[in-house]
């Protein structure tokens, strides 16, 4: 976990410290990405990625006024609706990620990618609702092709 926060999280700027201090604390620990925690504790999103958590299928995310608001998370947002997931948009407490069963992280190039550890909190990366949608995603993705192509 990265404790840092984003002045305004919804604008596509580069805070050049901040994103310093994320790829440096990933090289030196050998990370594939960081979570970032707020001054009140919540995890926010990745340095460069949004984050889900879930428990019992359904799935939580901070809200819009707390990220950067991309089109990979909103693609995501719309699959779990379509598929029926209850999504609660609400930022984690870092205390309380061992409540959870499954985290992932989205972006345009890990798409939908379960995470298997966070700190010393392991997580099932072959949960049933996430592996579902992951192919939700990607047939989101394919049909997009298809459909360009046309």
């Amino acid at each position: 976990m990265f404790f840092a926060e984003r002045k305004d999280p919804n604008a596509k700027v580069i805070q050049q410290q901040i994103r310093d201090e994320a790829n440096e604390m990933i090289a030196d620990r050998k990370l594939f990405e960081v979570l970032m925690v707020d001054r009140g504790g919540k995890i926010t999103e990745g340095s460069r990625s949004n984050v889900f958590f879930v428990k019992n299928d359904v799935f939580y995310t901070a809200p819009e006024s707390m990220v950067l608001i991309g089109i990979t998370r909103q693609e995501v947002l719309d699959c779990l609706k379509v598929l029926g997931l209850e999504v609660v948009e609400e930022a984690v407490a870092a205390a309380e990620i061992g409540l959870f069963d499954a985290a992932f992280i989205t972006g345009t190039s890990p798409k939908v990618l379960p995470v298997r550890l966070v700190g010393r909190q392991r997580f099932q990366v072959e949960a049933s609702c996430v592996k579902k949608l992951m192919n939700a995603y990607d047939q989101l993705i394919v049909n997009y092709v298809r459909d360009a192509k046309r």
